[in-house]
């Protein structure tokens, strides 16, 4: 099964328990380039008083720095080594950090009108995470030249041959994520990394959670990873059509703030109903939204309609990202993030991810992407 993650923005949902001194001090010297008025994106400009947050994933913390002449700095304290997001008024990024000095450079895209971020920094905290996502880009993007390919070949050889390649590059994936943990043991990235591995399961993890010491163990990480271990399961049994779930009654509202109401009566509408989480800063969704749209008529011929929930926290963030992206099925968010009853519910942690449900309401597949989908489309009528 085809499953592509950014670790999800939990600072909205999580208060943290851990109280050992502070052992790491990090700071951040951030600077803006090409920010000007006179530019072609000039609404996307900082001016002097603007305000950016530093949102903490693993911790119940957000810290503020003001824009002064294009730069801002943030400097603190941590007990242990964490996650947070960049946040400004026209975007986000997600840092990782310890006890090092960080050169946080924001730039802007004149061609998409986006500030792109470059870091430079000796953290190793940083560093290793940003070396294997190059490896698990590498990965997926080759995968997703196969899927294209798959998707406009009518030849059976061909598509016998894109089909084993993309399973070939799957088990590939499968296998960085393991090595990754077998070289990193008792590690806090492990420990963050780990669960949004696409063959993640109880048996095939556990041992790697045993191997975290008992301090990050106690830490979100570790807690986080155990969580989803035990989750793990029920997810399986879902997959397996076994104890079908009902969804819960989503609340929330589209991108000209009409409140929407997704239950029962809406999922009667037509036979399938999938729905996929995404967020505005998520690049692998981004990817699997054009597999979607070349997947639409065949969605169409099996009564089966889109919803994307966005997991974003601000409407403008949100609503760029729609609008950037030119998505044409049913957009919805209640702007809660992982705070969400929905995200809290289906016990969200990574996106992309999505859920099939049938016109009864019950959840019949979870995290169904690529020839997992195709096959899912072609056993029903």
């Amino acid at each position: 099964m085809q499953r592509i993650f950014i670790y999800l923005l939990l600072s909205f949902l999580i208060s943290s328990t851990y109280d050992a001194v502070a052992q790491y001090k990090f700071q951040i010297n951030g600077h803006i380039t090409n920010s000007s008025p006179s530019l072609k994106f000039s609404k996307h400009y900082f001016k002097n008083g603007d305000t950016v947050f530093l949102q903490f994933i693993n911790l119940k913390k957000v810290d503020t720095a003001i824009v002064k002449n294009t730069s801002f700095k943030f400097s603190d304290d941590l007990p242990y080594p964490s996650i947070a997001m960049v946040e400004h008024k026209h975007g986000g990024s997600l840092i990782l950090l310890d006890n090092s000095v960080y050169n946080f450079e924001l730039k802007i895209d004149t061609v998409k009108g986006v500030y792109e971020p470059e870091v430079k920094t000796q953290s190793n905290f940083f560093n290793l995470k940003k070396k294997f996502d190059k490896i698990k880009t590498n990965l997926y993007n080759n995968r997703n030249n196969y899927s294209n390919l798959l998707n406009k070949s009518k030849n059976a050889d061909s598509i016998l041959f894109y089909n084993t390649e993309i399973k070939v590059i799957d088990k590939d994936i499968a296998a960085a994520y393991k090595k990754f943990a077998s070289e990193n043991p008792n590690s806090y990235l492990t420990a963050y990394l780990i669960p949004a591995a696409p063959n993640f399961s109880y048996d095939g993890y556990i041992d790697t959670y045993n191997t975290l010491s008992d301090e990050i163990k106690r830490s979100f990480y570790g807690k986080n990873f155990k969580d989803l271990l035990k989750a793990s399961q029920s997810i399986q049994s879902v997959n397996k059509n076994e104890d079908k779930v009902n969804l819960p009654t989503i609340l929330a509202i589209d991108t000209s703030y009409k409140k929407v109401t997704i239950d029962t009566v809406f999922f009667k509408k037509h036979k399938y109903t999938l729905i996929e989480f995404g967020a505005s800063w998520c690049i692998p969704c981004k990817k699997m939204n054009k597999e979607l749209r070349q997947k639409l008529p065949a969605l169409k011929n099996k009564d089966m309609v889109i919803i994307e929930f966005s997991l974003d926290n601000t409407f403008s963030a949100w609503k760029k990202g729609v609008e950037t992206d030119k998505l044409n099925w049913l957009q919805v968010s209640d702007l809660k993030a992982t705070n969400s009853p929905i995200a809290k519910f289906l016990n969200i942690t990574a996106v992309p991810t999505n859920v099939i449900v049938n016109s009864e309401g019950l959840i019949i597949k979870k995290d169904v992407y690529g020839q997992d989908l195709d096959d899912f489309l072609k056993s029903i009528n």
